[in-house]
């Protein structure tokens, strides 16, 4: 087995590991908010903030959070490439 296979197999097992661990605190998180909702059958209204509607919602600002992270990985990526071009034997 190649190296690189060596690092793409250590890769895969940490996502997958990783994805156990996350999809372990959505399950808690989970069972935590219908516990409290049936404890709590009839809380009261939380009241409207003043520009709420302006507010974005939460998926759009995880999706913005990440679509920023990826042209920042992406700009990286592109500069480390550069980087090793420019430094090779035959630049």
């Amino acid at each position: 087995m190649a190296l690189s296979d060596t690092f793409k197999t250590a890769q895969d097992q940490a996502i997958d590991n990783m994805k156990l661990a996350q999809d372990s605190v959505v399950k808690v998180i989970k069972g935590y908010t219908e516990s409290v909702k049936a404890v709590v059958p009839n809380a009261p209204e939380v009241p409207e903030l003043p520009f709420a509607e302006k507010l974005p919602k939460a998926n759009e600002v995880v999706d913005n959070a990440f679509a920023f992270a990826a042209r920042v990985l992406e700009a990286q990526k592109e500069f480390a490439l550069n980087l090793v071009a420019a430094s090779a034997p035959n630049a």
